[in-house]
């Protein structure tokens, strides 16, 4: 579950802030809490944003065949460019993350590129009351051992009740280089 909140705020900034929770299974058994915020300035008519941010994530991860968990914690300073654009009836977004990641282990760069897509389905544009299909690609690298991180690749649909408003719920499937998992994603947007 995800909930995303954007506010414009004076001087012509606006804040993005985020709490992603997620389960195991429905809910219950965390695996991950997620908490981040950034602050932007818009440039070129608010179809590019530059921005820094700081997030906050505590994990629970299983321990190799057994029902332990171990707890950890890490916390990110990222610096993130965003240009969003109109091909056709489409919405684009794309996105390019760098982290600052303080691990147990030591510190990590990683770089992250997000590219997602909103098409219009019950009507000729993305205006209030629209159903919509949605699908985004995010690659992971990283500075330390390997560096793929991983691939985070996700196709879904989503309603858009207002420009202030809309939901999207989405199969996400995210690639390691050991392995990959499914995941639903129920996205909540909020345009304060």
């Amino acid at each position: 579950m995800v909930y995303n909140g954007t506010i414009n705020l004076p001087h012509k900034l606006v804040s993005t802030g985020e709490i992603h929770l997620r389960n195991y299974n429905a809910i219950g058994d965390i695996q991950q809490l997620l908490l981040r915020g950034n602050i932007g300035y818009p440039l070129a008519n608010n179809n590019h944003i530059m921005s820094i941010g700081f997030a906050y994530i505590y994990n629970e991860d299983y321990i190799d065949n057994t029902d332990f968990k171990n707890a950890s914690q890490e916390n990110r300073i990222f610096e993130q460019y965003l240009y969003k654009f109109k091909y056709k009836k489409a919405v684009l977004l794309n996105r390019w993350r760098l982290e600052q990641r303080f691990l147990a282990a030591g510190q990590q760069l990683r770089l992250r590129g997000f590219l997602s897509i909103n098409y219009p389905i019950s009507r000729d544009k993305m205006d209030p009351k629209t159903w919509y299909f949605s699908s985004s690609n995010e690659l992971f690298l990283k500075n330390t051992g390997e560096l793929f991180d991983r691939n985070r690749f996700a196709i879904g649909i989503g309603y858009q009740q207002n420009k202030n408003l809309k939901l999207e719920i989405c199969l996400l499937n995210q690639s390691l280089s050991t392995n990959s998992r499914n995941q639903l994603n129920i996205v909540l947007f909020h345009n304060l």
